[in-house]
């Protein structure tokens, strides 16, 4: 599951709801004074030893006790490699958690959340990119394909990469000139593309949107596209 680590405590129930006092709880850990039902409910371990709840219940509990953005990320790293035949089942699990949870706290935060999933993403910081463009108002097309290279988000005539950090471990030349060569094939296609890293991201939130607002602007002076967008989806 994807997270974003701003801490590493771990959270615990107790299954009567108990929270231990302050001397008897370990270092790194927080309590969380909840009855959780079985059907949360799941186990790990040769003899089940270790029980947690379910990828779903955990992010639905991501939203509520730690916010919007950090339950976007989370209920959008639920669908991130299943099947299409899978999702569906995994969004109407999300809402129906969601609404058996009704008037605990930080619910409303759950249900935002769920509002602005999506089933496509491909990594947290694309998540995060997301939200940043909705907090201006612009809802990026997710997972387009162009000729024959797939983007991460489009908006308009602007291509924007994310986890834009390269490997070329193996054949550095050849990874450098294949991606040379798919910047070139977008570029003349009529695309203007930014690379946006998980670093950036990080450092300032507010001058990755500024940046990719700016490189917007850009775009729009280079001409109508010579090759359409379609899903890749």
């Amino acid at each position: 599951m994807w997270v974003l680590p701003r801490t590493f405590e771990v959270e615990m129930a107790n299954p009567k709801g108990r929270v231990p006092r302050h001397s008897q709880r370990p270092s790194g850990v927080t309590y969380r004074r909840i009855v959780v039902p079985g059907m949360d409910i799941t186990a790990l371990g040769q003899n089940d030893e270790v029980k947690l709840t379910t990828p779903v219940r955990t992010a639905v509990d991501i939203a509520r006790w730690h916010g919007v953005k950090e339950g976007v990320v989370a209920m959008d790293s639920l669908f991130f490699g299943k099947l299409d035949a899978f999702k569906g089942g995994i969004h109407t699990e999300l809402e129906e958690t969601i609404h058996r949870l009704s008037g605990n706290r930080g619910i409303e935060q759950a249900r935002e959340a769920f509002g602005q999933l999506s089933m496509l993403s491909e990594s947290p910081y694309e998540t995060l990119v997301r939200l940043l463009l909705r907090r201006v108002g612009v809802v990026a097309q997710e997972q387009m394909r162009i000729g024959k290279y797939r983007v991460d988000l489009l908006w308009g005539q602007l291509v924007i990469e994310v986890d834009g950090a390269i490997k070329f471990e193996e054949d550095a030349s050849r990874a450098a000139q294949q991606h040379i060569h798919r910047e070139n094939q977008l570029r003349e296609a009529g695309y203007w593309i930014i690379r946006i890293t998980p670093k950036e991201i990080w450092a300032d939130e507010e001058k990755v949107l500024h940046r990719i607002v700016a490189a917007k602007r850009r775009s729009e002076k280079i001409g109508p596209a010579s090759v359409e967008a379609l899903p890749a989806w």
